[in-house]
Parts: structure tokens; C-alpha cells; sequence
């Protein structure tokens, strides 16, 4: 989805998985919650504590905080006042799922939402690279016409068939939220959590969508209708050989020859008295000359 991590998705030209909500509603609620599949080793990875918050009377909710700023929720025995705890209480905007204009289902809000609040959890199993990859081939066999994987560190966060109803967030190329990851107390060192945050002011009906990014393991074209639509979601795909345009070379650009001016010189006019002056320094350099040539052939002889 967004650049700030990795998204695995495979799109394929088959029936849409979901086409009425009914078919994956008891899948799909606003307080799942991540849990680590069995295949993870969770015995090798090492538990991280985050910085404590020491400034007195702190409200934790601006960059201020220095937790804040840097996108790590404080701990859970931080000051009354803290409310750098939404992850852990897995706070969610009144939102819900239906069907999209033209992108299939969608998530959109059943409330006005204010900029900066936390809309949902990306939230499903967390799976190894491993299980990732034996579980992309399973969605292929079942002719899945799309399905997500969050990269996360090491490991994915996958709702593809279990999860919140954040799965349902479709691209925009202007997005009113942004996915940013998010760092736990007493989580497993390297993991982070996808959070969706509302960019602008959300009024009630209106759809959620955040930006998938472009290095991303898709190639579609964007259907969102923004005015400054790229008209394409990830890698744009290539024409084949055969409708490429061939490309002209271009011939070297030629210099303009030098331009000839004709320069008319004029030779100055003097007066009687000036020509008099000339004559007589022409005179003794003259003289000068013959008496330099005289001394020289006197002292060669």
C-alpha cells in the first residue's frame, strides 16, 4: 500500500473474491487483532522496550513528545495525562465496508473524522517469509483475485482471509489517509505496526482510501478518479517490442558558420603641426637605429 513498507499483492484475471459483503463479514471485524502464527519462531526473537517519556505533565499527542515524534507509543505506565496509547487500545473510527464506485468494495466512514486521528489497525496473522510464500501459491490455486501482505520487518501481516476491515482500503493517487508504522512496547525487535491515519478532515460516507505506492509488486491501472491521477497504481508495465515506437536518432545539431564582418579601418586626420612632430620622432628613432648598429659593428671589429 503505502512506501512505508513492502506490499505483496497478486492480482489476477479472474472473479472478484468478494462480491457482496455477506460472503466475508464474520471474517472481517474492526477489533481483530495481529497474532503470530504458529509458524513463526517466536522463541528466537528478542522482546524491545521502548524509551520511557520523562517530561512532567506530558500529553504525549503532538511531536513535543519526543516518543510521539518518532512514531513509538509510550509505554503503558505513562503519566494520567498520556494519550500515546491508541495502538494498545486499539482505538477505530466508526467506519464500515460497501461497494466502491468502481473499485469493488470499499471502506468508508460511518462518522466525521478529524485529521490526525487513528482510523484503524492494519491487523491480521503475522506470518513468516516462508509461510508468505506457501500461502501465495495456495491464493493462486484458489483463483483469489487479489490479495495483500503488509512487509513488516521480517515477517507480513496478511488478512487476506482473516482480518480487520482495514484489508478493504482501496488506492487513491490523493489519499485521505496515510499508513505510517508504528513501534510497541514489549513487541518482537523488528516489528511494527501498520497504522492508518486520516491526512484531512473526514466527513461521514465519504470513502477511505490511502496510496499503495509505487514500489510495490503490482502493475494495474488507477481507476480513483482523482484530477491528478498518475493512471496507474505501482510499476507501469511495459509495451512489448512489438508497439514500441521505434525511437529516431536524432541528428547532430550543426554549428551556424562564423559570420564575416568587414572592418573598415580609417587612418586619422592631423593637423600641420601634428605631422611636423611625427616627421621629427621619426627622424631620432631612426638615428637611433643607425648609431645602435654603428657601436655594434665597432666593437665586433
Amino acid at each position: 500500500m503505502t512506501n512505508v513498507s513492502k506490499i505483496s499483492k497478486v492480482t489476477l484475471k479472474t472473479a472478484p473474491l468478494y462480491p457482496t459483503i455477506q460472503t466475508t463479514f464474520g471474517k472481517f471485524h474492526s477489533h481483530f487483532k495481529c497474532k503470530f502464527h504458529p509458524t513463526c519462531d517466536i522463541k528466537r526473537l528478542k522482546t524491545e522496550r521502548v524509551p520511557l517519556c520523562e517530561k512532567l505533565g506530558c500529553r504525549c499527542n503532538d511531536n513535543s513528545c519526543e516518543n510521539f515524534a518518532a512514531k513509538i507509543e509510550c509505554r503503558a505506565n505513562c503519566s494520567e495525562f498520556c494519550e500515546n496509547q491508541r495502538i494498545r487500545q486499539n482505538v477505530c473510527a466508526n467506519i464500515e465496508v460497501k461497494q466502491s464506485v468502481d473499485t469493488g468494495n470499499g471502506l468508508f466512514a460511518k462518522e466525521d473524522i478529524n485529521r490526525g486521528d487513528q482510523i484503524c489497525i492494519y491487523a491480521g496473522p503475522i506470518i513468516p517469509k516462508k509461510e508468505h510464500e506457501k500461502r501465495v501459491l495456495k491464493y493462486v490455486e484458489k483463483n483469489y483475485s487479489d490479495f495483500y501482505a503488509y512487509k513488516v520487518g521480517d515477517l507480513f501481516v496478511d488478512p487476506t482471509e482473516s482480518g480487520n476491515l482495514a484489508r478493504f482500503a482501496n488506492h487513491s493517487c490523493s489519499p485521505n489517509m496515510v499508513a505510517e508504522r508504528w513501534q510497541i512496547d514489549k513487541r518482537f525487535e523488528g516489528y511494527r505496526t501498520i497504522v492508518f491515519i486520516a491526512k484531512r478532515p473526514i466527513r461521514e460516507g465519504d470513502e477511505l482510501t490511502v496510496h499503495y505506492g509505487e514500489n510495490i509488486n503490482i502493475s494495474q491501472e488507477c481507476r480513483c478518479g482523482e484530477d491528478h491521477c498518475s493512471g496507474w497504481i505501482g510499476q507501469k508495465k511495459e509495451e512489448p517490442a512489438a508497439t514500441k515506437k521505434p525511437q529516431t536518432k536524432r541528428a547532430p545539431k550543426r554549428r551556424a558558420p562564423p559570420v564575416m564582418v568587414d572592418v573598415v579601418v580609417r587612418e586619422p586626420t592631423l593637423t600641420a603641426e601634428q605631422e611636423a612632430d611625427l616627421e621629427n620622432y621619426r627622424h631620432e628613432w631612426s638615428l637611433s637605429r643607425t648609431q645602435t648598429k654603428f657601436y655594434k659593428s665597432s666593437y665586433n671589429a
